[in-house]
């Protein structure tokens, strides 16, 4: 059950109500935060104030999706399937439906506890001609679904706040956001709060608005798995605590004046921003260049005899889902001024409804007890039309996304053109020594003295 208190939202409206009888579904995408979790570290004072070891505590390991986790999403996948029944297929099929997580155990984890869910209903049929050696009732009511991903050190889509190391601009434009005036207006109204709690975990470095999740994520997750709190404990600080995360989240993707809300975006979520008006243009916008493209591909995988094995990200897929994180929600609600300063609970969603007519609802679950809320998409009041989606977020998004934040980070699309590259010019070379080897073979042949070629008859070669 998401927690009421923490996720009070301020739904923004549109202008205009959508008359769906009229249209018809074409997508739906999906987005979402993970379920509950162990904690991701400790503070200093963490077992010493709990007087057990961490690892007791949470005997799978910082960062780990809980039973409790999994049931929310099963929950949110349960929401999802009754909400579009008429819409989500009850068969999983690759060439439909696509499902992408970041490198991450409890992303992972989330997506296949919702699917259980979302995909209840599958032909469980076994028509396997050998026997198995055994019979288990576990397919009978579930059924294990591919879950894509990327290493870490390669994501751009999902994870945020981006590693220095891929990003350094946006990491520079960070730095400035915490310089700027309403900044450090909230670090002196909440000094003397983080002052305290800078004592109570025990940290030894000066401890800012930037730095107080260290503490609030492992006293929350404590929390809401019933451990005994220390004294000095409330209710009423871990509202606290929380307001000053909401604040910390957004200072990672912009500046509270608004200044660097572009720039950051451009290296920050706009990346996720392209990938969703990506995904909505394959089922909208198939025109015959993409079409001639697909035969182009598809040729050349039978020509390699690489049969289609689903998982395709280029397929015009009627459902896109995305397992993340709370900062992944925060980063696109920031990017499309749509953050209500709370932290996006386990399990909430944003969704993605795209229409025939090119029209897109915005919808935002973070209550389980209340329909998603309507969230504006478009800048323009009323329907939001798909290119009006993309020419309102152009400025969002960055053409060169490596080169605007002066990253030394090699990506796996340049790695493998690298590869190809130095492939082809190794196979080059070697097909032109070859040849030149074999050209000048037939030269000194035929540059042999008359006189000298053995005509086979002394050897009895006729």
């Amino acid at each position: 059950m998401l927690q009421k208190s923490a996720i009070a939202v301020t739904a923004i409206l549109l202008g205009n109500k959508i008359n769906v009888d009229s249209k018809e579904l074409k997508q739906l995408i999906f987005l979402w935060r993970h379920g509950d979790r162990s904690p991701v570290r400790q503070y200093p004072e963490y077992e010493k104030q709990f007087d057990k070891k961490f690892e007791e505590m949470w005997p799978h390991g910082p960062g780990q999706l809980t039973v409790h986790g999994m049931k929310q999403h099963y929950e949110l996948g349960n929401y999802l399937h009754n909400t579009y029944k008429d819409f989500i297929p009850e068969n999983f099929n690759p060439n439909d439906i696509y499902i992408r997580s970041t490198d991450v155990d409890r992303t992972l984890m989330s997506a296949q506890a919702n699917a259980a869910a979302m995909f209840q209903d599958q032909d469980r049929t076994d028509s396997g001609i050998t026997p198995v050696g055994m019979e288990t009732p576990l397919f009978d009511q579930w059924m294990p679904l591919p879950i894509h991903t990327v290493p870490r050190s390669d994501e751009e889509i999902l994870s945020f706040p981006v590693r220095e190391s891929r990003c350094p601009k946006w990491h520079e434009y960070a730095k400035a956001a915490r310089e700027t005036p309403k900044f450090l207006e909230y670090q002196r109204k909440y000094g003397d709060f983080l002052a305290d709690i800078r004592v109570k975990g025990g940290f030894n470095e000066p401890f800012g608005l930037a730095d107080e999740w260290e503490f609030f994520d492992p006293i929350y997750c404590t929390y809401v798995h019933n451990f005994t709190m220390p004294d000095w404990f409330s209710t009423d600080m871990l509202k606290e605590l929380e307001e000053i995360w909401s604040l910390g989240a957004y200072a990672l993707f912009s500046d509270f004046e608004n200044n660097l809300h572009e720039k950051m975006t451009r290296l920050g979520a706009g990346n996720l921003i392209k990938q969703l008006q990506t995904d909505m243009k394959q089922v909208l916008k198939v025109d015959h260049s993409r079409n001639k493209r697909g035969t182009l591909v598809s040729s050349l995988k039978h020509s390699l005899k690489d049969g289609p094995d689903g998982g395709d990200p280029l397929l015009p897929h009627k459902l896109r889902i995305y397992s993340a994180h709370d900062t992944t929600i925060v980063a696109l609600l920031v990017a499309l001024k749509q953050y209500n300063f709370k932290q996006p609970p386990y399990a909430s969603a944003l969704i993605f409804e795209v229409y025939d007519d090119e029209s897109i609802v915005f919808k935002y679950r973070n209550e389980t007890d209340h329909e998603a809320y309507t969230l504006r998409l478009c800048d323009t009041e009323g329907e939001c039309k798909f290119d009006d989606f993309v020419a309102d977020k152009a400025h969002l998004i960055s053409d060169n996304w490596a080169a605007e934040c002066e990253s030394k980070h090699i990506s796996p699309a340049t790695h493998a053109s690298s590869t190809l590259l130095l492939t082809t010019l190794l196979l080059g070379t070697w097909f032109g020594i070859v040849i030149f080897y074999i050209y000048n073979r037939i030269q000194n042949r035929d540059n042999l003295p008359y006189e000298n070629i053995d005509t086979g008859m002394e050897t009895g070669i006729h």
